[in-house]
């Protein structure tokens, strides 16, 4: 009778593990590496404000500037989804060229990116007029996703060697 179970409970056992495994490279992978410098890890953004309409909207960051390093897909800058809000952001940022550089996946109310990994590094010099687009998302209890309004918001982008 039990090794009739036994595959069954060795597929749940390895199911466990792959799902422990990932929740603890996703909680790691949103962290800096050790080895990066407390002042590169700080924050490179400056003048955050947010915008907040009446009782129900949504909170939405504004950057006056970000600060990337040339050359590099990995930077340390942070981006979040306040804590007020109810619903999930998608961030993407893109050129004033049309070129979108980054995109997030989901993120949770109350949560921050510090670590972005870009799809291309711009090149050396001030992009006015970057946008920060914001897709907002709700979760209702089944797990379905709906879209719900967003936002674009602009800021200096500036790529330093």
């Amino acid at each position: 009778m039990l090794k009739k179970y036994l595959p069954m409970l060795g597929a749940g056992a390895l199911s466990v593990c792959i799902l422990l495994g990932g929740v603890f490279l996703g909680t790691r992978m949103g962290q800096p590496p050790s080895n990066v410098s407390q002042e590169a890890a700080e924050a490179h953004s400056t003048g955050t404000e947010y915008a907040v309409g009446g009782v129900g909207s949504i909170a939405i960051p504004g950057y006056d500037k970000l600060t990337f390093k040339a050359g590099a897909l990995t930077q340390y800058v942070t981006l979040e989804n306040p804590s007020e809000n109810t619903c999930y952001f998608v961030i993407s940022i893109v050129l004033p060229d049309g070129t979108e550089i980054y995109k997030s996946g989901m993120v949770a109310p109350g949560a921050v990116i510090d670590c972005l990994r870009l799809r291309a590094a711009p090149a050396v010099g001030v992009y006015e007029n970057t946008l920060l687009k914001y897709s907002c998302w709700n979760v209702d209890d089944d797990g379905e996703l709906s879209e719900v309004n967003g936002a674009n918001t602009l800021f200096t982008l500036e790529v330093i060697p």
